[in-house]
């Protein structure tokens, strides 16, 4: 027999001997000078910190620490283990502690808050609800709700005025949503209504972030004017996604059995199914049961649907739009392919399948501009990144943009817009826009549809115009988001 050295392979009494790595302390390892007691804070600026974080990573290495408010964070740069990372949760690594704890005092309380069995449970019945037999019965509406908005556009440019995509790509994409998760039927006019859940929304989100990133709690010790009014806009919110539970429910009483036409009455079947099915073996073909929502849960798994869809497709819809408008000839490329494939008609369940160059520019744009650049976590047990020990209880700071930047397997240039890289086969590692492991975004394949057919429809009735100024800056808040939105467009023949 050959020795086992011959196939590259060490004999395993080599293997025993060889002397593990050696792990360093997370105290022990470099970072960013602080100051005493106070640690980096004072460093931080909550609408920049992305580029704070990416900039210390690169002079100190992709594992590195800071200090906040008294505790070592570890902050993953490499893809690599960001990707180990992830796929530790939910047994080992859980959400941040300090988000989620802001989420759940606003009612932003679901499935991308939960943890343990809970956070099973509710994956269980949000994917099963979430088919691909209800995205195909979800896409006429969608097409038809994308046409009335690009109409909209259409007649504003009639009238000479420029669309204000800045405020409508968000109103766009709670429109969307809340006609995928509740099926809520409005017009895009309807939908622009100056006061309403659109702003409520908005205040919400803003505040979420302020407190998810302050450093002294007030709200929790005293009711100020500003708190009072976010949890009155929180409550609102709360009431709107109460009625729809409440009109669904009734539809589904009153109504003979069909097929859900929304999500919430998709998740409402699975969990009335579930509950039927309770006793059977655990090898009935529904697998684990859910269990029962009470009211209030209902309302915040809803509630966080609709915030997470509402941020993530209005930002990637302005991100790509800038792009396409400062690399000429996208747009021109884009409005062949459909002239191709489609015709003059919005698409189908099938026909967007078969555009490979608009899934390109979604791609590009998610991966240069993905709304979340990076993910905050907690270590649940005692566990190793790369060579570094971790306690338990640990904040984890996973920098995603800044991983994927650095990565070679999208065949270089990396900073560079060229969605055809995205159309070769060498290209076949994924970003992480909406995460990876256990808990990736079930919502994923909606959001690309919904983002795909507004961007097919503008293709159809809409030229957008070159731009030659520079990108706009990005500011975060929980997601990132163009500083302004500037573009110029003309009504197509």
């Amino acid at each position: 027999m050959e020795h086992a050295s011959t196939f590259g392979l060490e004999p395993a009494s080599a293997l025993e001997s060889a002397p593990r790595p050696r792990l360093r302390a997370l105290a022990s390892l470099p970072g960013p000078r602080g100051l005493p007691l106070i640690g980096n804070g004072h460093q931080i600026e909550r609408s920049r910190v992305h580029h704070q974080l990416s900039a210390w990573a690169q002079r100190h290495g992709s594992l590195y620490r800071l200090r906040l408010q008294g505790r070592d964070v570890l902050v993953v740069a490499d893809g690599e283990l960001l990707r180990e990372v992830l796929r530790r949760r939910p047994q080992q690594v859980g959400r941040s502690q300090v988000g989620s704890r802001v989420s759940k005092e606003l009612g932003i309380d679901g499935l991308f808050t939960a943890e343990g069995e809970y956070w099973r449970q509710l994956r269980h019945l949000s994917t099963r609800a979430m088919s691909p037999d209800l995205l195909q019965r979800l896409q006429p509406q969608l097409s038809r709700l994308c046409s009335g908005w690009v109409q909209r556009w259409q007649l504003q440019l009639l009238d000479r005025q420029q669309p204000d995509l800045a405020a409508d790509l968000p109103r766009f994409a709670l429109h969307a949503a809340m006609n995928a998760t509740l099926g809520v039927s409005q017009s895009a006019a309807e939908a622009c209504q100056p006061q309403g859940l659109h702003s409520d929304i908005a205040f919400v989100h803003e505040h979420y972030w302020r407190r998810a990133h302050s450093s002294m709690p007030l709200w929790r010790w005293t009711r100020l004017p500003l708190e009072r009014r976010v949890e009155a806009a929180a409550l609102r919110v709360h009431a709107q996604m109460q009625a729809s539970l409440q009109n669904s429910r009734q539809h589904l009483v009153q109504s003979a059995p069909h097929p859900a036409q929304h999500m919430l009455e998709a998740m409402l079947q699975e969990a009335a199914l579930a509950e039927s099915m309770e006793g059977l073996p655990s090898d009935s073909t529904l697998g684990d049961v859910p269990l029962t929502l009470s009211d209030r849960q209902w309302v915040g798994l809803l509630t966080e649907w609709i915030f997470a869809a509402t941020d993530t497709t209005a930002q990637c819809l302005s991100w790509l739009l800038a792009l396409m408008a400062r690399h000429q000839g996208t747009w021109q490329r884009l409005q062949q392919e459909i002239s191709q494939e489609l015709g003059n008609t919005m698409p189908c369940a099938d026909s967007i399948k078969r555009l490979p160059y608009a899934d390109a520019l979604v791609q590009e744009a998610l991966r240069l501009k993905p709304p979340i650049v990076q993910l905050g976590l907690s270590a649940l047990q005692d566990q190793v990144v790369g060579d570094v020990e971790v306690p338990a209880g640990t904040r984890l700071v996973l920098l995603t943009r800044h991983s994927w930047m650095q990565a070679r397997c999208v065949g270089g240039r990396t900073s560079q817009f060229i969605p055809d890289r995205w159309l070769a086969s060498s290209c076949a590692a994924p970003s992480l826009p909406f995460g990876a492991g256990a808990r990736m975004c079930p919502g994923r394949h909606l959001a690309m549809t919904q983002i795909k057919t507004l961007l097919v429809g503008m293709a159809l009735r809409l030229n957008l115009q070159p731009d030659t100024s520079p990108m706009p800056e990005e500011r975060l808040a929980v997601s990132i988001r163009p500083e302004s939105l500037d573009l110029q467009w003309k009504a197509r023949p």
